[in-house]
């Protein structure tokens, strides 16, 4: 269960739940009692909330604007209004890598992947996109600007 504010996780379930497709499952967080409310089917479970604080974890020191799923490498890519993207291993969590600056002071307002997944594309409000590559290296800078061509350096 996340906060998404604070961009914080406050409770990670864990356990072995039923799965399959004639399985039906709902979620309800009672943020003021710190409840949780699960079903399977025709199952309700009660899970009480204790958050873990020792084991805090914060991602980004800005509000993440864009979030994408790598297929090639099975990480994820994080970005956000500090002009960080930061690659996450999706099993375990742990963080690869971070590129920092990289629009300068300008913020990250999206990201997208090319075709083959090696290649990632981030906008800032700086008015440029940039093509990444898993390295940290940026290879392009488009430069969009307004009534005019687009600069490709």
């Amino acid at each position: 269960v996340w906060d998404i504010q604070q961009q914080l996780c406050l409770q990670r379930v864990a356990g072995i739940f039923p799965k399959g497709p004639e399985v039906h499952t709902f979620l309800h967080f009672d943020e003021d009692r710190l409840n949780m409310f699960i079903t399977f089917n025709n199952q309700l479970t009660l899970l009480e909330m204790k958050p873990e604080m020792k084991d805090k974890i914060i991602s980004h020191d800005k509000p993440i604007t864009s979030v994408l799923y790598n297929r090639t490498y099975n990480q994820v890519i994080s970005g956000c209004q500090g002009s960080v993207v930061t690659v996450w291993i999706i099993d375990s969590g742990q963080k690869v890598k971070q590129f920092e600056n990289c629009h300068g002071s300008a913020e990250i307002t999206t990201m997208a992947l090319d075709p083959s997944d090696t290649r990632l594309y981030t906008a800032g409000t700086d008015g440029t996109v940039k093509v990444w590559d898993f390295n940290g290296h940026c290879h392009h800078v488009l430069n969009a600007g307004r009534d005019s061509a687009v600069d490709i350096t």
